[in-house]
């Protein structure tokens, strides 16, 4: 990969044919090298602010997500750039939740897991100190 290109984090960086890895460039945004030249697709219909953080098991689409709370995970088709939400990621007491990690998805999409991070505090008045 060139200078200041990184593999995805928190992802399944490379494809199901073992061809072309997830990517982030050095000015944040998500694209598709080849494991072979170093060629870099961009994803189209990429929104700024999306990570690339998987594959479909055919390959055909990409899995990005939008770091948020709730957080969104879209599924983007590469030859047409269609983008569909594919699961929106709700806590049922999202009090304190402040960051959801991306999700690792299986191959078939059925299934997927995620954790997020909680900061709960205390705050208490006290009346009549002298």
């Amino acid at each position: 990969m060139p200078e200041g290109v990184s593999p995805a984090s928190y992802s399944q960086a490379v494809s199901p044919d073992g061809r072309f890895v997830l990517a982030v460039d050095a000015d944040g945004s998500s694209a598709i090298y080849s494991i072979e030249t170093g060629e870099r697709k961009p994803i189209l219909r990429m929104e700024p602010g999306e990570q690339a953080i998987g594959w479909t098991g055919d390959g055909e689409s990409v899995y990005a997500y939008r770091p948020s709370v709730p957080a969104r995970v879209y599924q983007i088709e590469l030859k047409s750039g269609r983008r569909k939400l594919w699961k929106e990621l709700v806590l049922p007491d999202p009090a304190g939740i402040y960051f959801i990690r991306p999700p690792h998805i299986s191959s078939d999409g059925k299934s997927y897991a995620y954790n997020y991070s909680r900061f709960l505090s205390d705050l208490y008045v006290v009346d009549g100190l002298k």
